[in-house]
């Protein structure tokens, strides 16, 4: 048993050798017959080996229906001569370099497309013509498109650290969200005190909060410095402030001074004010005092 069955899987294996090898003949055969040139020695032969003619007939009937399909094409020059017959003939529009533009003072999202026009009312500095009559603010701003096209303010998404150390060195990370073209300036407000934003990308920026800060500081910023975000938060100081020495050789200045005029002004007090001496102001009371007695007196 164990001899017949191997022997019949070996036959078995022969065969799938033999159809493997003869399918590989075939393919071979084709692909000699669609590269060789009609004078080639073997075209005639594998032109008239049936296997190989089956084989070539899918590709046969591709290739005429190739050709008979091209007849019903359009070709490129009539077609782009039938369309230049309408090429930029929409309302105010132009060509100009081969492209197709608004004549001078009209505007459009696609000439080509949708022609060109302009609104009758000036529409406001911050909008934009964006259909026959209609004016619209421009992204980062709110209203009616011809009288008011009032800022949105930014927003500030998050802040970090909302705390800082009094009189240490203290920068804040914020995070905001503008809807408008990026802008190099920005800038952070602390309660009145007012500060130029730094490493602005886009998205974030940072600012350095006031060393002489104490308490809490309302927080908000802005990017023209006038539109300020509108949320209420703070920023909280903890601890006192330290005196720097440079502080305290200032006040000790002011302190000598003060010492200096009153010193001035006591000596002078003193020097009005000698032993036996009458007072300035004094004399010149008790002397209008006499003078008014002597105008008033009796004649005799």
């Amino acid at each position: 048993m164990l001899l017949a069955f191997i022997f019949i899987h070996s036959i078995q294996s022969l065969n799938r050798r033999d159809r493997h090898r003869h399918e590989e003949d075939i393919v071979n055969k084709v692909t000699l017959l669609d590269s060789k040139e009609n004078d080639d020695k073997n075209y005639k032969v594998l032109n008239d080996d049936q296997e190989v003619k089956e084989k070539l007939k899918p590709l046969q009937e591709n290739v005429s229906n190739r050709d008979e399909n091209k007849d019903n094409l359009i070709p490129i020059d009539k077609f782009d001569e039938k369309e230049s017959d309408n090429f930029c003939k929409l309302n105010h529009t132009r060509v100009v370099d081969d492209k197709c533009v608004c004549e001078e003072g009209y505007i459009s999202t696609d000439p080509y497309l949708y022609g060109c026009w302009k609104c009758e009312q000036t529409c406001h500095q911050n909008a934009i013509c964006v259909s026959p009559g209609k004016c619209e603010c421009l992204l980062s701003f709110k209203g009616d498109g011809v009288e008011v096209c009032t800022e949105n303010p930014p927003t500030i998404i998050h802040y970090s650290p909302s705390y800082c150390y009094a009189g240490k060195y203290c920068s804040i990370l914020v995070n905001y969200s503008y809807h408008t073209n990026y802008s190099e300036y920005s800038f952070c407000r602390f309660n009145d005190y007012v500060v130029k934003s730094e490493d602005p990308d886009g998205y974030s920026f940072r600012c350095n909060f006031p060393t002489y800060f104490t308490g809490k500081a309302k927080f908000s910023i802005s990017f023209d410095s006038n539109v300020w975000s509108k949320e209420d938060y703070y920023v909280t100081v903890i601890g006192m402030p330290s005196i720097s020495l440079e502080q305290v050789i200032v006040l000790f200045m002011l302190l000598m001074l003060l010492v200096a005029l009153g010193r001035v002004a006591y000596l002078k007090w003193r020097e009005s004010h000698k032993f036996g001496q009458m007072p300035k102001h004094k004399t010149f009371l008790k002397a209008r005092k006499q003078a008014k007695a002597e105008t008033n007196a009796p004649l005799v």
